[in-house]
C-alpha cells in the first residue's frame, strides 16, 4: 500500500531507529530500450524483491544515529526528519555513465518547500548491489552461510558509507536551494574537490571516519574494504591504527604505502598491488562510452521528480517500511522488512 508524506517517523523501542517513508526503488531501463529512446522505462521494485531490501537496508545504516536529539544541531535535524519523510529515488544503474562509480546524486532546483523525491535523484551501482543481493539469497537458502554473511556485511558497509556520501551532497541542497550551488571550495579531502567546487561527501569520509573508503577484491575474488587518508592526515593515527607503523608515520596515504618505514605486517595491504578493481572488466570503457549518455537524460530527471500522476511518484507505490526491521536487517538478513500500514488499514 501506498503512504502519503504525513506524520514524522515513529521511533521504535531500539534506541533512535526510525522508520522510512514514501520509499521507491527503480532499476534502470534496459541497454535496448534506451537505444529505442525508451528512456523512462524504469521498473519500480517493491518489498518481495532482494535489491529493494537490501537498498533499504542501506538507506537505514546511512542514516542511522545513535546521539541524542539535542545534541543534533536543529537544521540538520529538520534535514535527517524530511529525508525519513520523503527519502530521495534511488536507481540502482550500471548505465549513463554509472559503470564504474559506487554512487552519484543528480540535483535540482528547489527554490520554495525542500522535498527530496522532487528534488533530487540518488544512484547506486547495480554490479555492487547485485552481488550484495545474491550474498543475502545465499544466506535465506542456508547455503555457505559464514562465507556469504561476511560477503554480505563487507557490501552492506560499503554501500552504506556510498549513499551516506551521496546523502551529504544532498544536504548541500537542502541549505542552498540550487543545483549549481555547490560545496565550498575549502570543503575537501584527499585529492577530491577543487578551488572552485568542494566535494562535501569525501570530506565527510574523512571528518567522520579519518580517512576515505575505498573498496577493491581479495585473490579469492572477494570485496574488502581499507579506510585510506590523505598523506598529510594523522587522523588515521588517533584512531589506533599507529600500531601499524613505525614512529614518526603519518598514517595510510594515496601511495598504496610503497614507503619504507612500513611495518612489515603491512606488506600484504598493498592495495593497489594485491587487489583488483571491484568493477567489472570493461567497466571504465563503458561508462566513458561515447555513443552513450554520461549521466541520467533530462527526460529521465523530469519523469523521476515531477509530481503529476504519469511520473514514477503517482504510478508506482511508495512504501513506508519499518526503522526496527532495517536495523535488525543488517545484522540478521533473514529479517523479514515489513510495510507499516496507514492507520485504519
Amino acid at each position: 500500500m501506498s503512504q502519503p508524506v504525513g506524520a514524522a517517523p515513529r521511533a521504535s523501542s531500539w534506541g533512535q531507529v526510525r522508520d522510512l517513508e514514501n520509499f521507491q526503488v527503480f532499476l534502470m531501463p534496459t541497454p535496448e530500450a534506451l537505444k529505442e529512446k525508451s528512456l523512462t522505462k524504469f521498473r519500480a521494485l517493491g518489498p518481495e524483491n532482494s535489491l529493494f531490501r537490501c537498498a533499504a537496508s542501506v538507506a537505514g545504516l546511512a542514516l542511522l544515529r545513535n546521539m541524542k536529539e539535542a545534541d543534533v544541531e536543529a537544521t540538520v535535524m529538520k534535514y535527517l526528519q524530511t529525508i525519513r519523510r520523503s527519502f530521495p529515488n534511488l536507481v540502482i544503474s550500471d548505465d549513463c555513465g554509472m559503470a564504474n562509480k559506487n554512487g552519484r546524486t543528480t540535483k535540482q532546483n528547489c527554490a520554495s518547500a525542500f522535498d527530496p523525491k522532487r528534488a533530487c535523484i540518488i544512484e547506486i551501482n547495480e554490479t555492487l548491489m547485485t552481488r550484495m543481493g545474491n550474498a543475502y539469497k545465499y544466506i535465506v537458502a542456508d547455503r555457505d552461510v559464514e562465507k556469504h554473511a561476511a560477503h554480505f556485511r563487507t557490501l552492506h558497509l560499503r554501500l552504506s558509507i556510498t549513499m551516506a556520501h551521496e546523502l551529504v551532497h544532498v544536504f548541500t541542497l537542502f541549505l542552498k536551494r540550487a543545483e549549481d550551488e555547490h560545496t565550498p571550495p575549502r570543503t575537501t579531502y584527499a585529492g577530491k574537490g577543487d578551488k572552485e567546487t568542494g566535494e562535501a561527501g569525501r570530506f565527510w569520509e574523512g571528518h567522520f571516519l579519518g580517512g576515505w573508503v575505498d573498496m577493491r577484491l581479495d585473490r579469492e575474488g572477494q570485496e574488502t574494504i581499507a579506510l585510506r587518508s590523505d598523506e598529510n592526515s594523522k587522523r588515521l593515527l588517533d584512531r589506533d591504527f599507529g600500531r601499524w607503523f613505525k614512529r614518526g608515520m603519518t598514517g595510510l596515504t594515496d601511495l598504496d604505502h610503497i614507503v619504507p618505514a612500513v611495518e612489515p605486517g603491512l606488506e600484504e595491504w598493498k592495495w593497489q598491488q594485491n587487489y583488483r578493481n571491484q568493477f567489472a572488466a570493461g567497466a571504465d570503457a563503458k561508462a566513458d562510452d561515447p555513443k552513450q549518455p554520461r549521466e541520467l537524460m533530462a527526460t529521465q530527471v523530469v519523469w523521476l521528480t515531477r509530481r503529476n500522476s504519469e511520473t514514477a511518484a503517482g504510478r508506482f507505490p511508495s512504501y513506508t517500511l519499518s526503522g526496527q526491521d532495517i536495523h535488525d536487517f543488517a545484522l540478521k538478513p533473514k529479517t523479514r522488512i515489513r510495510e507499516i500500514k496507514a492507520r485504519g488499514k
